[in-house]
């Protein structure tokens, strides 16, 4: 995930070494609550994909974590939104 922090609310999410499907990405605050998701479908091993974090995502510290889609977690890091 790239920038970090995001300082336009928009970020990049890189998917490597995935199976084709449909991911779930979610930014959740720092206590687990969600503040947003979005579906995305990977379709290629490398795919970069955009976020568009909006004003749902006001300036903080947050999670983002992906989801298979069986509900595993994928990818979990923390990002910083200023």
């Amino acid at each position: 995930m790239y920038p970090n922090p995001i300082t336009n609310g928009t970020a990049v999410i890189k998917f490597e070494k995935v199976f084709a499907g449909k991911y779930t990405v979610q930014i959740l605050t720092t206590t687990g609550t969600p503040v947003m998701q979005q579906i995305v479908e990977v379709n290629a091993k490398t795919q970069a994909t955009q976020l568009n974090l909006g004003k749902q995502v006001t300036p903080g510290m947050y999670l983002i974590k992906v989801l298979s889609a069986k509900s595993e977690a994928v990818y979990t890091d923390r990002i910083v939104v200023q």
